[in-house]
Order: structure tokens, then C-alpha cells, then sequence
């Protein structure tokens, strides 16, 4: 049986997954200085758009309200090819780190900016640094209130049921999946995991993902398949993890949305919702 509240497959496979993007400019998270902001964005996008062309992929760009203006136009081209543009907050700050008031202006403010951008209801979001846990009743209801349809800002274990909060005020929770490797917990189907991950394990992932009646919720930042010019020098953990075999990262794209089924989040949750009705 499906739970419809929840956006959730319970009980029989799940045939297609999500891909998604976190649409953020290549500092974030960095401590070095800023070089043209936007251009980046820009020019990833582009190719991006270019290679989900090809296989008839269609994706979820959870976009920051700071940088979305800078890329208003290319922004407009992902909403017309079809693909879903939500929120990613408005300046990329970790929400346990903002009171209720503030959440709700940075939601606010996000929301607005994108539906002005694409001219449709911004229906989706994903907390910066997957910031946001069940116990955060507040921000559901924020969202909630702001006219939010699902929440993707959780990183679940398979076998994990969606928190009660999103039933309560009617949200889905398109979580990314947690695999277990010994005492720590990994959420394998980012970009990062993509590129060096062997294919077959990918392959098992979700393969898994479909068995358990869950969608595998992939998502990349663009810096993950576009290199910064001038290439970021600092030797952190942070930028060596963003330069690790980029040039893969369109390439691995393909395949794996050649080899699965993969979608929106907003196509994703109609068709399990008809699915429900069916039942």
C-alpha cells in the first residue's frame, strides 16, 4: 500500500528515481575569495541542459536565492525544457542555525525570487548542507505554510520510515539514501560517490533502492562536471573533493540515466500519487 501524504512507495517496488541538482556558485563553503560570480553557474547549466537533452532526462534544480538572479536566463531555459526549479534557501545558511523568523524570510525570499524567475509555484526545497532534521517541527511547518509540497533536505537509511512531522502537515520527504559502512552512515548517490564509485556498486544501490520501494536521490553541484577557471589551488579536503575526477561527471550522468529511469521530484510525486489512486 502507498502512503500518499508522505510521497513514499510502502510495500512494492519503486520503478524510476530522482535526479537532482544543487544549484550553488562554486564558493560555497570555501574560504577564498570570490571571481566572477555567475559566470560559472552559467556556462555549467548550459551543459548540463546539452546532456539531459540527449537521453530525455528530466531533474529537480534546487537553486539559491542569491545566485538565481545571475542566471535568471538560463534559469528560464532549465523551467521551459521542463525541468523543476525549487529552493535551496536564499544564502546558503544552515538552517539549525537560524531562528523561526529568520527561516521563514529566507524561505520567503527564495520562493519568491524563483517564482518570479519561472513565473511558476515554487513547490520543492533542500536545506543548504542538508542542514534540517525531524525534531525541527518549526521548519516543516514553515514550509508548510509557505506553500511547500515536499522537503528534501534528509539523509534516511533505506529501511527508514518518513518522519511523522511531514505527515502532520501534509509534506513528503524525498530523502537522500543512507547506506551503512560499518559505524558510519553515507550518502552514496552524490556527485562525488558517482565519480568514483565503481559502476557496479551504483548499480546495486539502486537496484536496491527500487527493491525497498524507495527512489535513489541523486544530486551534483556544477562544480562537479565544470572545473572553475583559474582550477581552485588550495589542497583542503573541500576543494580536492570538488576536483576529483570532474571530467567523469557528465560521462557517468549519462549512463547512469541511460541504464535507470530517473525524473523530477515534482514528475516523480504525481505519478506515485496516480499510482496511490490505482491501488
Amino acid at each position: 500500500m502507498a502512503t500518499s501524504k508522505t510521497g513514499l512507495t510502502a510495500g512494492r517496488p519503486c520503478a524510476q528515481h530522482v535526479l537532482t541538482f544543487d544549484v550553488e556558485d562554486w564558493h560555497r563553503g570555501l574560504s577564498v575569495s570570490r571571481r566572477e560570480t555567475g559566470r560559472h553557474l552559467e556556462k555549467a547549466l548550459t551543459l548540463l541542459l546539452h546532456e539531459l537533452e540527449r537521453t530525455g532526462t528530466r531533474a529537480t534544480f534546487f537553486v539559491l536565492g542569491e545566485d538565481a538572479e545571475k542566471i535568471r536566463f538560463v534559469l528560464m531555459s532549465c523551467a521551459s525544457a521542463g525541468h523543476e526549479i525549487a529552493s535551496h534557501g536564499m544564502r546558503h545558511t544552515r538552517v539549525d542555525s537560524l531562528d523561526r523568523a529568520a527561516f521563514m524570510r529566507d524561505l520567503s525570499d527564495s520562493f519568491s525570487l524563483i517564482e518570479d524567475i519561472v513565473q511558476r509555484p515554487c513547490r520543492g526545497y533542500r536545506a543548504p548542507w542538508f542542514s534540517l532534521s525531524p525534531d525541527m517541527t518549526w521548519c516543516f511547518e514553515a514550509l508548510a505554510e509557505r506553500g511547500a509540497v515536499y522537503d528534501s533536505s534528509l539523509r534516511m537509511s533505506l529501511d527508514a520510515s518518513p518522519p511523522a512531522v511531514c505527515q502532520q502537515f501534509g509534506l513528503a520527504e524525498v530523502s537522500v539514501p543512507l547506506l551503512a559502512l560499518g559505524r558510519l552512515q553515507i550518502g552514496v548517490l552524490g556527485g562525488l560517490y558517482l565519480r568514483v564509485l565503481p559502476r557496479a556498486m551504483i548499480r546495486r544501490l539502486l537496484a536496491r533502492c527500487e527493491r525497498e520501494g524507495r527512489p535513489g536521490c541523486l544530486y551534483l553541484h556544477p562544480y562537479e562536471w565544470l572545473a572553475t577557471d583559474p582550477p581552485l589551488t588550495s589542497l583542503s579536503m573541500k576543494t580536492v573533493r570538488r576536483r576529483l575526477y570532474v571530467s567523469r561527471a557528465l560521462s557517468r550522468l549519462r549512463w547512469v540515466t541511460e541504464t535507470f529511469s530517473f525524473t523530477s521530484i515534482e514528475n516523480w510525486l504525481q505519478a506515485d500519487r496516480a499510482s496511490c489512486q490505482h491501488d
